[in-house]
């Protein structure tokens, strides 16, 4: 459970509230982003990567909408990665995306499940 008291005001927040990077890898699978109360808790995913921390030119960022959650109120998250793809919860709403899904026209690489995951 988090609770979110401090953060920019005279621009829009953003503030990361958890992520998941693979081993030895540039972009994150997955980052949570709080960018107000107005706003739904985002998930931006990354479609693929390149192994060694390489930079990659042809990887596309999309975002999935979760749950709002209003600034000074109690709330949680969770991100699960498993082999069959990934469950993303904030602030009571859950999606499931499974590898080789698409989503927004972007599909997310089966290689993510092959790699180790850290948070």
């Amino acid at each position: 459970t988090l609770k979110i008291n401090t953060y920019p005001q005279n621009v829009t927040p953003k503030v990361v509230i958890g992520q998941v990077h693979g081993y030895d890898i540039k972009q994150a699978l997955v980052k949570l982003v709080w960018e107000g109360s107005n706003k739904p808790v985002r998930a931006l995913l990354n479609d693929r990567f390149l192994p060694d921390n390489k930079k990659c030119s042809n990887c596309h960022t999309f975002s999935v909408d979760l749950g709002k959650v209003r600034a000074g109120e109690d709330w949680s998250y969770q991100i699960e990665v498993n082999k069959q793809g990934i469950i993303l919860q904030a602030a009571g709403k859950t999606r499931n995306i499974r590898w080789g899904d698409k989503v927004d026209g972007k599909t997310l690489s089966k290689d993510w499940a092959n790699n180790s995951n850290a948070f």
